[in-house]
């Protein structure tokens, strides 16, 4: 299994979750919003069918105000007014072979969480 940025190549029509707004999101939302650089959509695809789409998780770039933060925790930060930070926007697993994986004992969603977390820092 690897991660790869979303791509044409991806069979977004064969991705099914049980959250129907985040399949509608990657069928029709996804690529267009990578191109525009408001995100970048990260799939989990397996090496012998590429093309398939296991899972995928989106981040974004954003940024946080430190005015509210306790004195203790803005310290570190000197007179910094705003810090970046990762935003995890969307993530999910495709239910159409969730049972395949589960049998081999995989679970998507937690190297799906891995990879963000390893990404972000």
């Amino acid at each position: 299994m690897k991660f790869e940025l979303l791509g044409k190549m991806h069979d977004r029509n064969d991705f099914g979750c049980r959250e129907p707004a985040l399949t509608h999101y990657l069928q029709n939302y996804a690529l267009q919003d990578q191109k525009r650089g408001l995100s970048r959509v990260h799939v989990l695809v397996n090496e012998q069918h590429p093309q398939r789409i296991l899972g995928f998780y989106t981040l974004s770039m954003d940024s946080i105000s430190t005015e509210n933060f306790p004195i203790e925790l803005s310290k570190p930060f000197g007179n910094r007014s705003f810090l970046p930070v990762a935003l995890l926007g969307r993530m999910a697993t495709n239910g159409n072979y969730k049972e395949a994986y589960q049998a081999e004992g995989l679970q998507i969603g937690r190297l799906l969480m891995a990879n963000c977390i390893q990404r972000a820092f």
